[in-house]
């Protein structure tokens, strides 16, 4: 993504100390051809278009710049991408149904979730496949009803009532919300500050993925950037010190004003005019400790500490017992993303494809069965793998795939329990993952 006059784009706030800029790191991931991965404790994406035009609508993008023959290729072939310009070796594409405005009406109620560690729940949710249609608002106040069951998981979709409308004129500093509807929950495409104070609504409150949300007591909302109380100490603060800095100039001016009488000095003798030897300079050692200091912190830092995925194996695996499909896959997705290795590395992938395959995911199913396949380590998880991606190709109406993946089955795993379960007609119902 690339900047241009006029033009809204992610190019220029990534890098700074917005509250978005892990969620616009992790865009990027989506639509580059390689991961940017700036913050060692993230985990980001492969290239994957759909999610990242799903990601974009979120801030209110509608066009994209695009420079990798992988993504021209990927948009070209989108009907909800078109082109409109060329700049070699640049092309412009225009979104279809973009955004919405920077203010939308919410579809499903807000979650209320604590605010406590909100970066990392918002960047969960954020980055969750498929996204939730829920937003996360980070607060206490007990006026949102419907609350968080589990940090861990999805959060509840409870619909909203339809036919609301609202629209937003924005201005330097300050934005007008009209609506049709007081009380119905608003999400502002724009970035949260402790700054932005609302007139005529409750909030902001600050709602996943660090954008805003109001909720409309009056059919015109102003929302508007103000000064808070730490602004206000800052500046009383920053006075102080002017002042103690005037004072200690005026006392040195009037010092050296004022004459002061010379003293007599006796006589040094000839034979005793030695120089002193000099003396040992330390000034080096103090930017050397910062330094090392800086590089050190900047070590520690680079991974994340080593999380046990073992709480999540095992909640997937009750998840799925009991027929919680979409939070067992959930859990595993989790598992996965604290870097498990080994058999239970593939174990997982087999029961988070099973669990998509189950709550009707049928493309992510496709890609768990995929990457088992791949993995040199799957072992006797092969022939499940092999029978899940017969299963999930034909569940996404590729017969020939479909087809191709039982014949490999039957050939190379016909002893297996697997091969037995496609020649009897693969009964989905009994399918439960094996353990290594």
């Amino acid at each position: 993504m690339h900047s241009a006059p006029g033009r809204s784009t992610l190019e220029g706030v990534h890098s700074q100390a917005s509250l978005q800029t892990h969620a616009v790191y992790y865009v990027a991931s989506e639509l580059g051809a390689a991961s940017p991965n700036p913050f060692r404790k993230r985990d980001y994406s492969m290239f994957d278009t759909e999610a990242a035009l799903r990601h974009l609508r979120l801030f209110d993008v509608s066009q994209v710049v695009a420079l990798s023959p992988q993504l021209v290729a990927s948009l070209d072939a989108r009907p909800d991408a078109r082109r409109a310009l060329r700049i070699p070796p640049y092309v412009v594409y225009d979104l279809a149904g973009a955004g919405g405005g920077y203010v939308e009406p919410l579809a499903y109620a807000p979650v209320r979730s604590s605010p406590r560690g909100w970066r990392d729940k918002s960047y969960r949710w954020f980055t969750r496949k498929p996204l939730a249609k829920a937003h996360l608002v980070f607060t206490d106040d007990p006026r949102f009803t419907v609350a968080e069951r589990d940090e861990w998981l999805a959060p509840p979709e409870v619909p909203l009532p339809g036919g609301v409308e609202a629209s937003a004129a924005v201005a330097d500093e300050s934005i007008v919300v009209t609506t049709n509807r007081i009380g119905h929950p608003l999400l502002v495409k724009v970035s949260y500050h402790p700054r932005w104070r609302a007139e005529g609504a409750d909030g902001p409150y600050l709602v996943s993925p660090a954008l805003m949300l109001i909720v409309p007591r009056q059919p015109t909302v102003r929302l508007f950037y103000a000064r808070t109380r730490a602004d206000d100490a800052g500046l009383v603060l920053t006075a102080g010190a002017l002042l103690a800095g005037l004072g200690v100039l005026a006392g040195a001016w009037l010092a050296r004003r004022r004459p002061r009488p010379m003293r007599a000095m006796a006589p040094i003798p000839l034979e005793e005019c030695t120089v002193p030897p000099p003396t040992r300079r330390w000034g080096a050692v103090v930017p050397a400790m910062l330094i090392v200091a800086c590089v050190a912190a900047r070590l520690v830092t680079l991974r994340a500490p080593a999380v046990d995925p073992r709480p999540f194996y095992e909640s997937a695996s009750r998840a799925y017992a009991s027929g919680r499909f979409a939070d067992a896959a959930e859990y595993a997705r989790l598992a996965l993303a604290r870097g498990t290795a080994g058999p239970l590395r593939v174990e997982l992938r087999c029961l988070r494809g099973e669990s998509l395959l189950r709550a009707g995911d049928a493309a992510q199913a496709l890609e768990e069965f995929q990457a088992v396949l791949a993995d040199a380590g799957a072992g006797a998880y092969t022939p499940q793998a092999l029978f899940g991606l017969a299963r999930a190709r034909a569940a996404a109406g590729d017969a020939e795939g479909a087809h191709r993946a039982r014949e490999r089955l039957l050939r190379e795993f016909a002893d297996s329990p697997w091969a037995h379960r496609a020649l009897d007609g693969g009964a989905a119902a009994s399918i439960t993952p094996i353990s290594g």
